[in-house]
């Protein structure tokens, strides 16, 4: 699969990185970097690096676009997330295949339109969901299609990042709602965390390598850093499939909780847990959660690009802009549904966010719900 990369800094060398790791599947053919170079790094080195490896050198993705017509089959976005929907359009509108990080986009609105124009054009357009694409969840999608353990009836994710305020300062649109007037919405749901939020939503799905879509939402969103959009978000809904989806994550509280998920089927509960391992325990009295799966990828942030090679073997991608819809909508009924973003504030004193977190994933219980004092309820959404 002949790539061309749009950026070297930033996200762009994990797909540099994921590139590299697999010459027999992948070779990187173009690149486009902006200048002057981004400061503080070491771009100008890296680009004759990569020049002297083969790799075609532009100073602006569009002539890129432009030149490498019939030499490449297959750009990535690594960029962030107010120009997803403008350079994976241009890319697919210019003939090639594109694999575009997550989220797809800042809104619905402009996910739509990159499903469009990959339906004019006929070319794959991937989003960068790589846990989607991990053996683990692909075990629980089998298993919630199979029948064997009865319906799906609830899934619920836990998860506590802490960042710090040099996370919101490495770009112009980290913690942003809006940037120039185009939606970003950057919080856990959106970036960080959206992929255990977007793995719920996929083995919720009624079909294979489809997601279930939200029908009714009821979501709170919060920050205590300094910031513009949310930093602590708490989300409830149904699905189009019947399933109930909850969803607990924060990077404001200082106790580090790696992600965690809960499958509630009939006949029992799955466990999933960030290095891959499944543990079931049946509804039978007295049974105990053991282990039935533990994947080991490797770098996971490989899958899409292995996944994309498989493109030129007629595979068709599991990752893409068809089910990413669905998590785009969810993200904004969510902010909808809050009816912004409230100021976690006590007026001095001290707010113990971790305990709140794991109190609304045990409870399956808003902040507010909970009667916490500086919560502020949402409302139900029907979508």
């Amino acid at each position: 699969m002949r790539t061309a990369v749009i950026g070297i800094s930033g996200f762009a060398e994990t797909h540099l990185k994921a590139i590299a790791a697999h010459p027999a599947l992948l070779s990187l053919d173009a690149v486009a970097i902006r200048v002057p170079y981004a400061p503080g790094g070491d771009e100008e080195h890296r680009e004759k690096v990569l020049e002297a490896q083969g790799a075609r050198i532009y100073r602006d993705y569009r002539e890129m676009l432009r030149c490498e017509r019939e030499r490449i089959d297959l750009v990535t976005v690594p960029c962030g997330i107010p120009v997803h929907a403008e350079m994976s359009i241009a890319s697919l509108e210019a003939g090639f295949h594109v694999l575009c990080e997550k989220p797809a986009a800042g809104n619905l609105e402009d996910a739509e339109r990159m499903q469009a124009c990959r339906c004019r054009t006929g070319k794959h357009l991937m989003i960068g969901f790589q846990h989607l694409l991990r053996p683990s969840t692909q075990y629980l999608k089998r298993a919630a299609l199979g029948g064997e353990y009865g319906r799906l009836l609830s899934a619920r994710t836990l998860v506590s990042w802490p960042r710090s305020a040099a996370y919101y300062s490495r770009n112009l649109w980290a913690g942003r709602l809006f940037v120039e007037g185009r939606p970003v919405r950057d919080s856990p749901l959106q970036n960080a965390c959206s992929h255990f939020f977007q793995n719920m939503l996929y083995v919720a799905g009624d079909g294979p390598d489809r997601c279930a879509a939200p029908s009714m939402i009821y979501a709170e969103n919060y920050h205590i850093a300094d910031i513009e959009s949310a930093d602590t978000q708490f989300v409830r809904l149904r699905t189009s499939t019947g399933v109930e989806i909850l969803f607990v994550a924060t990077h404001g509280a200082t106790e580090l909780v790696e992600p965690i998920t809960e499958y509630v089927f009939e006949a029992g509960e799955f466990r999933w847990t960030y290095t891959g391992e499944i543990s079931f325990r049946s509804k039978n009295a007295g049974s105990s959660f053991h282990e039935v799966f533990h994947d080991d990828v490797g770098d996971a942030h490989d899958l899409p690009f292995i996944e994309a090679a498989g493109i030129l073997s007629g595979k068709t991608p599991r990752s893409t802009i068809d089910n990413a819809l669905d998590h785009a909508r969810a993200v904004d009924s969510a902010f909808n549904a809050s009816g912004g973003v409230a100021r976690i504030r006590l007026d001095g004193a001290p707010v113990d966010l971790n305990t709140a977190v794991r109190t609304a994933f045990e409870t399956r219980s808003g902040f507010a719900e909970l009667g916490l004092e500086w919560a502020r309820r949402g409302r139900i959404l029907t979508l």
